[in-house]
């Protein structure tokens, strides 16, 4: 398997290219704009958004299991990730150059990794 920094990278990087496709960014509006509307069609957006997080959430929980991070909810620390990857994207225009779309991502991957305070060997003590 890939080292966990690379394979974080992978999630943040295709976090990023696939919420911030034009069609995707219209229906999130569209969706948000007529919420009370139609509050099924937002909670079946919802409901699907959360489910692209279940590959990463495995994943962080692996990680904290082997001792690597420290987290409490890897599905909390699954949507902080998507929330920091995604910053402003229904807002402002998606980041046009890969060197900055590496760069974001670089950010957001360092932000968390020190945030879960990420150790590529130790095992942590389990928590009481």
């Amino acid at each position: 398997s890939a080292a966990p920094e690379k394979a974080l990278l992978s999630f943040i990087q295709r976090i990023y290219i696939e919420h911030t496709r034009p069609e995707v960014i219209g229906i999130l509006r569209l969706t948000i704009a007529e919420a009370q509307q139609f509050p099924e069609d937002a909670e079946k957006l919802f409901n699907d958004i959360e489910g692209n997080l279940d590959a990463l959430t495995a994943y962080l929980t692996d990680l904290s299991n082997a001792g690597m991070i420290d987290v409490d909810n890897p599905r909390k620390e699954a949507r902080r990730l998507a929330i920091l990857t995604l910053e402003g994207y229904l807002m402002a225009p998606p980041l046009a150059s890969a060197r900055a779309r590496n760069v974001h991502a670089r950010s957001v991957l360092s932000f968390l990794l020190r945030a879960w305070g990420y150790s590529p060997r130790r095992k942590r003590e389990t928590r009481q």
